[in-house]
């Protein structure tokens, strides 16, 4: 047997601990068999055998491993499967680049406008019918801003199913602009019942980030839209609150607001979106946040007030990666070219292609394509091999290996995992602890009376 590159030891106040990135679990240990671990004592193994239940938990989590290659050919194995799902179809529209915010950290800078002409309809329906007809197909709507293009998602709609099929799942990524009762009766018909709508803090903070002429109070305009589609029914709201260093003090008095304005219902949901720095935006602001900081950040900033989200809590242990590995995945502008990353639409130079008005793919690029799909694979990188999160981390983002390994660019890669997995852990076990006490003394309270 071999201790596992994914098993990661640690301590916590004198109580030790072992957590396998690849398996997931977390168990807690004595101190031999911490120090086994902790000192790669590979000699030792033997003696946990003695220990049968504790051994046999050790090799079924795959804390220890006969064969550390076999080990990670597993997660390859995984990998390539999921990038290799052929039932699924998850189709990005964006209908106008066009927006009526200018938002300091948006990646979509300096990036084409316009909207989608009657002929790339057509030719996006007769391009769909070039593919297997999978038994899910997923549309995305996206922007620019969507709902500034209400009339042609109507219409493209209409004619993806009458001439394709209508898709199994359909959401907005959207900032809520202008939501009266004629779009909210749009959505509806062409079944749009998930909404991702972004807030930027309090109503003074978010009108200065949303800058705009055509929305005179931008904050009012889009809690107002949330207000209706909750009215309407039917729909699940995702706010998303976009988080810089310079607006972080106001989640969790935004979030008091809108419990106050919404009332609370499963129907909507409320969540921090770190803007971290990358490329251009480094050199434009610096209030967003730096990848190898985000972990800590979120513990100031929401831990601290016992909010829970997703880069504090206990990792995921489903095996995932980004989408834009899967042939199945296809992000489309409003004249028709094609893109693997939802942060490169718009820039022609990642277009591998322009569908026609007759379905055919025009201005064929298999380079751009092929780095999505096979370069700068995190599967047969030195050090994501060696990592000992990799499981966890995914690989991180594929769009930036991309820039770095193509582009020479030097971007952060890695997760926050590599450096905060141990915090994330001890804050979890520190919180089940919590959690044993209140309800040992709730049971005493309810004994006593």
């Amino acid at each position: 047997m071999e201790i596992s590159l994914y098993t990661i030891p640690f301590s916590v106040n004198g109580t030790y601990f072992l957590y396998n990135s690849l398996s997931n679990a977390l168990i807690e240990v004595d101190a031999p068999c911490y120090n086994i671990f902790e000192n790669k004592m590979v000699g030792d193994i033997e003696t946990l055998t003695q220990e049968t239940e504790l051994f046999d938990v050790l090799v079924n989590h795959q804390f220890l491993t006969p064969n550390r290659e076999d080990q990670y050919l597993s997660y390859v194995a995984a990998i390539r499967q999921i990038r290799s799902i052929s039932d699924k179809f998850h189709l990005t529209i964006a209908p106008t680049m066009n927006c009526p915010f200018r938002c300091p950290y948006c990646f979509e800078v300096n990036k084409q406008k316009g909207s989608m002409s009657q002929e790339i309809q057509d030719g996006i329906v007769a391009y769909l019918n070039t593919l297997p007809r999978s038994p899910d197909f997923h549309l995305t709507w996206f922007g620019g801003e969507p709902l500034m293009a209400m009339d042609i998602i109507n219409q493209l709609y209409d004619k993806i199913e009458r001439g394709y099929k209508a898709p199994y799942k359909s959401n907005m990524i959207t900032t809520g602009y202008c939501m009266d009762d004629t779009v909210i009766e749009t959505l509806k018909r062409i079944n749009c019942t998930e909404l991702q709508i972004t807030l930027d803090g309090l109503p003074k903070t978010h009108n200065k980030i949303k800058r705009s002429k055509l929305v005179e109070d931008p904050f009012t305009d889009t809690l107002n839209g949330i207000k209706r589609l909750l009215e309407v029914g039917g729909f699940q709201i995702s706010i998303r609150v976009n988080v810089t260093k310079t607006n972080s003090s106001e989640f969790m008095p935004l979030l008091s607001l809108l419990i106050q304005e919404l009332g609370f219902s499963s129907n909507w949901s409320y969540s921090p979106g770190l803007v971290l720095s990358r490329g251009i935006l480094e050199k434009r602001a610096n209030d967003l946040i730096p990848v190898e900081e985000a972990i800590s950040f979120a513990f100031d900033t929401f831990a601290k007030d016992g909010y829970k989200c997703s880069w504090t809590d206990y990792p995921s242990n489903l095996i995932n990666e980004c989408a834009v590995r899967n042939p199945l995945s296809l992000t489309l502008d409003p004249e028709g070219y094609m893109y693997k990353c939802w942060e490169t639409i718009g820039l022609r130079e990642w277009a591998f292609g322009r569908i026609s008005a007759y379905g055919k793919i025009e201005e064929f690029t298999p380079s751009v394509l092929n780095r999505f799909l096979y370069g700068a694979d995190h599967l047969s990188n030195s050090s994501c091999v060696k990592c000992s999160v990799h499981p966890i981390c995914h690989g991180g983002c594929p769009y930036n290996w991309i820039l770095n390994t193509f582009k020479g660019e030097n971007r952060n890669v890695c997760s926050p995992y590599k450096t905060s997995i141990k915090d994330i852990l001890k804050h979890h076990i520190k919180k089940s602890e919590e959690a044993r006490v209140f309800s040992s003394e709730e049971k005493l309270t309810s004994t006593t009376h």
